[in-house]
């Protein structure tokens, strides 16, 4: 899953205002079984932030929410 999160107010009229893209991406553990795990793209780079949660768009946007407050 890809999302790209406007990182400004509803308020705001910037001209060009940050944009933050997070994927939720297909892993696997030492062990085989599947995982998600949660990361942000820049123009320099690919952060993993570890394990994600389940592969489901709320969860998704939760996790997002999480790592912004």
């Amino acid at each position: 899953m890809v999302a790209a999160v406007l990182m400004a107010e509803p308020t705001e009229s910037a001209p060009n205002p940050p944009i933050r893209y997070f994927t939720l991406e297909d892993g696997e553990n030492m062990d085989g079984s599947a995982r998600t795990v949660f990361c942000e793209w820049t123009e320099e780079t690919h952060a993993n932030y570890g394990d994600g949660p389940q592969a489901s768009a709320p969860a998704f946007i939760e996790a997002i929410e999480r790592h912004l407050r």
